[in-house]
């Protein structure tokens, strides 16, 4: 019998916590680094999992003009003067769905934010679904509602750690890509360069990571991980996911982050959405085995 499943925290954030997979003959092999604890909640602060929302990554100076107005969010980031990953990383989700059969499972969580806040003054409604099937195919679908009287503008990504129970010669490949040039406080310069460091497989031990990436091709598949026990491949919406955050936190794992804009993109408006009142957006991502 295969032990194929996922893990979810719908208190902190609908955080997945697990996601195990089979490969060959070998199953149960668990490719997400997530918490081991209680106090392990508490304490992360690499937002693991995280579904970042309305921005993923840096906002310069936690603050952003919309419709001549300046909001300004808590500055997460104290020490480079940004705010970082949007305020939905820890809210409390409530489960809506859930369905399992011989085949597959499915759980759809829901965040109904009805009030507006003083640095994001919107409504919205963002239901998350995660899927796995018995191939180990998993998916990530979410849906945006926008139950505002306004335009809400948002950017939108996922902060997954991946890993291998044997770390030790894990390597990655990703698809064709430029690399987004930050600056000292890893907000983006204005420029874009080429980058082809990982246009093979290079082992992830060897590579030191935090940087944006604009995805070039059409591809769906953007990385492929893999070690001696097993290979996975991360895929992506072509349509609505066209960048790619790399980050290694120094540890056996490595954030593979879609993202649907850049750094800053309540400022630079590269890639951000702006959601029509009663509007609705969705986008999906996810793992397959190679």
């Amino acid at each position: 019998e295969k032990n194929i499943g996922l893990e979810v925290i719908p208190e902190f954030g609908a955080r997945l916590n697990s996601l195990k997979i089979s490969s060959g003959s070998v199953s149960g092999i668990e490719v997400i680094d997530g918490f081991s604890s209680e106090e392990d909640i508490f304490n992360d602060t690499y937002y693991k999992s995280a579904l970042l929302f309305p921005f993923p990554n840096r906002l310069k100076d936690g603050t952003f003009i919309e419709n001549g107005v300046t909001y300004s969010f808590p500055l997460n980031e104290r020490v480079r003067h940004n705010a970082i990953h949007g305020f939905i990383a820890d809210l409390p989700f409530e489960v809506e769905y859930i369905n399992t059969t011989v085949e597959h499972a499915e759980v759809r969580l829901v965040l109904n934010q009805a009030t507006p806040l003083k640095y994001y003054p919107f409504t919205f409604r963002f239901s998350v679904t995660y899927k796995i099937n018995s191939q180990s195919d998993f998916e990530v679908s979410i849906n945006i509602q926008n139950t505002s009287a306004t335009h809400m503008p948002f950017g939108l990504g996922w902060h997954p750690y991946f890993t291998f129970p044997e770390w030790s010669g894990v390597q990655l490949k990703v698809s064709e890509v430029d690399q987004v040039e930050l600056n000292e406080r890893a907000l983006p310069s204005g420029n874009v360069k080429s980058y082809s460091a990982l246009s093979t497989f290079k082992e992830v031990d060897e590579i030191q990571l935090d940087d944006c990436f604009v995805l070039k091709c059409n591809d769906r598949n953007i990385a492929h991980l893999q070690n001696g026990l097993a290979c996975l491949t991360i895929w992506r919406d072509v349509d609505t996911i066209p960048y790619l955050q790399l980050y290694t936190p120094g540890r056996n794992c490595i954030a593979i982050e879609p993202m649907t804009c850049n750094v800053d993109a309540l400022n630079n408006k590269m890639g951000i959405i702006s959601l029509e009142p009663g509007g609705s957006y969705t986008t999906s991502f996810g793992t397959s085995v190679c």
